[in-house]
């Protein structure tokens, strides 16, 4: 060991036989005895010590310098006895030389097992460089520097912790190389000069008081620590921006219970989103989980603009819509979005392929969810799934088994259609009841009812109207059964209301208020029995088209008429009423399909419409040749505009098929009225039916509001499949219920005028004046319950 200069020196020269320890010894003892009063030789030499430290200006610069060949150990009992006889009277333990042996065998340790795993890596790498250059003559020409970039992209890409580890391993190489230098340079000890190189490496300001040849290492050593921590700084940032990213991008769990989870976006996304926070808002708002494969950004970006805009808002009232980013046939995703918690689960179709393929995903998301039903033992709600053909239903059936409902949106909107092609006020009136805007339909159990007839019930519930039953017995819901029919206990009784809690039965059982008793004879008109044949034009085409054909022809009388007009070819229309061989041929009764090729969006073809014969009939015409016979609008009962999807629904633009189907709503609006000019003129008023149209965008709505013609001539298809899949995700009784009510096979709702079922006075005469329960116990009398009216003027709105 080197010998002390100095002070040390001196008193070593006057004590031959002491080592370094010794000194450090001898001055402790003489704090102990200075501590007790007691004088002795070391304490002036103690004393000297402390005043040369005083004259310095950093204040144990000097003792370091003076005593650097002793240990750290020893240096810093020099320290503290500074500290002890400055507070004058302060007891110093002996230092436990112990303490040595540990750091130095860590020390070679940590050197040792380091430099034994750097090795281990690096001469692994260069042996498999090796073997593939000289095992395989393809990579001859492959550098080692070619080589080591290649395992270290590898490396970079397979192992999440690989820069953490390369930045512990290029700390480790400037400790050691540092280390080593100052053990041979400087003489000092492994344990020491590791520990002098990590302060050089974490504090830049270390090596401020070092000189010579230990300033210039300290300068290196701490520029290579500054390289470090600023590599660390940046991979810290990066793994912190990452995890935000993660974050952003939905890949985290959703801890929720009772949530309605909606799986796939689409076009009807937002929409399904406005009546759910309809349906939770006396509820003050419930989770809205949502899982597809979009970014989740987008969708938080198109759900923020929809609560921003000024026409037609977004109000979630308190709802939490979460997104996740996922596929929802993969059983992880659906796990990750508590999809055995959710208390209702909604299928979207895919509306951007095509329906079969859109159905197929619909199926294989169901598969998804009951392994997870079978894994965990349960699925806490039922399975609302929407499809695009009523053919793959029976597929779904037999997979969901009993957990869902189906909805064909397709057969939805259509069944729709053909009832608001009929009775064109009917859109509005149906509008208003799929959704959670007005009044709903609810079904609820009331024990005090048991006993009673249906036709009582009239009487019990001031803020209700009863319509049907759900009946204990096989669980089936009748609408508008007999007045004679006895609710049962376990019944359930079907009403429209405003909401749930805002109706109850009253008190009056067995009692008929006398005010609602009206004479059958006095008022009440017997309804036409009679009906004239239809002539329907049908602009455009569907992909469900004869599914249309087959349900109006269960409803309309013999010899009707559907005219089918639209730019598919007379080739290619047999092919496509069949489904590419999928459906079987029509078999119809009261209807005949009448054919015209065009486009209706173009006035000049709506003038005048040829038939075409479709070279199935024995009239000797062959197939797309003009038949001769000609008609014009104002002999068609009835007009729909469909949303044409000639290319096939999944090659529909939404923008695209609205704008053509106002193109065409115009057109025949147009002719419409000249044609009641022209018969006014000659003194034979006529009454038109106005177009019913059929559009994607409920923004195309406002501007449908400009041309239409007293009635709201259009039904919003997306709006009105949004409204149905959310309100039979919060009561799965409601597939049944409106099932019947849009079928044509059950009970349905119809428009009535007034004066076809009363008896209005005559002009000059005393107005009739009938409260709405008086009016529902007349046409209770022809089994019609009463569920609205609508007022002779009606808001624009």
């Amino acid at each position: 060991m080197q010998q002390p200069s100095g002070i040390c020196q001196e008193f070593q020269s006057r004590h031959p036989s002491t080592n370094i320890s010794s000194i450090v010894a001898l001055l402790l003892e003489q704090q102990r005895l200075w501590n007790l009063g007691i004088l002795s030789e070391q304490k002036q030499w103690a004393e000297a010590i402390l005043h040369e430290y005083k004259d310095l200006n950093s204040r144990f610069s000097n003792i370091e310098t003076s005593l650097r060949p002793m240990g750290e150990t020893e240096r810093q009992w020099i320290k503290r006895l500074h500290q002890s006889l400055e507070a004058n009277a302060v007891d110093v333990p002996l230092p436990v030389f112990g303490v040595d042996l540990i750091s130095i065998i860590g020390s070679w340790g940590l050197l040792i097992i380091g430099c034994a795993v750097l090795l281990k890596v690096c001469c692994a790498e260069y042996f498999s460089y090796l073997r593939r250059v000289k095992g395989e003559s393809e990579y001859s020409a492959i550098s080692i520097g070619e080589f080591l970039q290649y395992r270290l992209d590898f490396y970079f890409s397979s192992n999440a912790f690989a820069k953490p580890l390369l930045l512990l391993s290029l700390t480790f190489v400037i400790i050691i190389m540092s280390s080593v230098i100052l053990m041979l340079v400087q003489g000092e000890r492994l344990s020491d000069a590791m520990w002098r190189s990590w302060t050089y490496v974490a504090d830049p300001g270390t090596h401020a008081d070092s000189e010579g040849f230990g300033r210039v290492l300290g300068f290196a050593t701490t520029i290579g620590g500054m390289l470090v921590f600023a590599l660390m700084i940046g991979v810290v940032s990066e793994s912190i921006g990452a995890g935000v990213d993660d974050l952003k991008r939905g890949n985290s769990k959703v801890i929720e219970s009772g949530h309605t989870l909606v799986l796939g976006w689409s076009e009807k996304g937002l929409a399904v989103l406005r009546q759910l926070a309809l349906a939770n808002l006396s509820e003050g708002g419930l989770p809205v989980v949502v899982l597809c494969g979009e970014r989740k950004e987008d969708m938080e970006e198109a759900v923020r603009v929809a609560t921003r805009r000024k026409e037609d808002r977004l109000h979630l009232h308190g709802t939490r819509v979460i997104f996740r980013t996922g596929n929802p046939i993969n059983e992880h995703d659906l796990v990750k979005v508590s999809a055995a918690h959710a208390r209702s689960i909604i299928v979207l179709s895919q509306g951007d392929i095509p329906p079969d393929d859109a159905d197929s995903r619909a199926v294989r998301q169901i598969l998804s969810l009951q392994k997870i039903k079978q894994n965990v033992g349960y699925l806490k709600g039922h399975i609302v799934v929407e499809l695009q053909d009523i053919d793959n239903m029976p597929m779904v059936q037999i997979v969901g088994k009993s957990d869902i409902e189906v909805i064909v949106s397709h057969d939805l909107i259509g069944r729709l259609m053909l009832l608001a092609a009929r009775s064109p006020w009917i859109a509005p009136v149906l509008t208003s009841l799929m959704g959670f805007e007005g009044s709903e339909f609810y079904l609820k159990e009331w024990p005090e009812l048991v006993g009673e007839t249906f036709g009582s019930l009239f009487y019990r519930f001031d803020a209700a109207i009863p319509v049907g039953v759900k009946t204990a017995l096989d669980g089936a819901i009748v609408i508008n059964p007999a007045d004679e029919y006895v609710v049962r206990a376990g019944d359930l009784v079907l009403v429209l209301a405003e909401d749930d809690d805002s109706y109850r039965p009253n008190a009056r059982k067995g009692e008929t208020p006398h005010q609602y008793e009206v004479p059958a004879e006095e008022l009440c008109v017997e309804p036409a029995m009679g009906q004239e044949a239809e002539r329907m034009l049908f602009c455009g085409w569907r992909r469900d088209m004869a599914d249309m054909i087959g349900e109006l022809d269960f409803d309309v009388p013999a010899g009707s008429e559907v005219w089918l007009f639209n730019n598919v070819p007379m080739h290619e229309r047999a092919t496509k009423l069949l489904d590419k061989g999928n459906k079987s041929p029509l078999k119809l009764k009261n209807l005949q399909i009448k054919h015209v090729v065009g486009n209706s969006a173009v006035r000049r073809e709506l003038l005048l419409l040829e038939e075409v014969s479709d070279g199935m009939q024995r009239d000797g015409f062959r197939l797309g040749q003009p038949t001769g016979r000609r008609v014009v609008l104002k002999y068609f009962t009835s007009v729909l505009i469909l949303s044409d999807c000639t290319k096939g629904q999944h090659d529909l633009d939404v923008e695209s098929s609205d704008s053509r189907s106002l193109a065409t709503t115009l057109a025949i609006q147009d002719i419409q009225q000249q044609s009641m000019l022209r018969m006014s003129a000659l003194g034979r008023p006529v009454e038109l039916h106005p177009p019913i149209s059929e559009i994607l965008d409920i923004r195309t709505a406002s501007q449908m509001h400009l041309i239409n013609q007293g009635c709201q001539g259009y039904v919003m298809s997306n709006h009105l499949v949004a409204s149905y899949l959310a309100m039979v995700s919060e009561d799965r009784n409601m597939n049944q219920i409106y099932g019947q009510l849009l079928s044509c096979r059950g009970a349905e709702v119809q428009i009535r005028r007034a004066r076809d079922c009363l008896r209005i006075p005559p002009d000059g005469a005393p107005p009739l004046r009938l409260s709405f329960w008086s009016v529902l116990r007349l046409l209770r009398r022809f089994g019609e319950v009463a569920i609205g009216y609508i007022p002779h003027n009606p808001p624009p709105d």
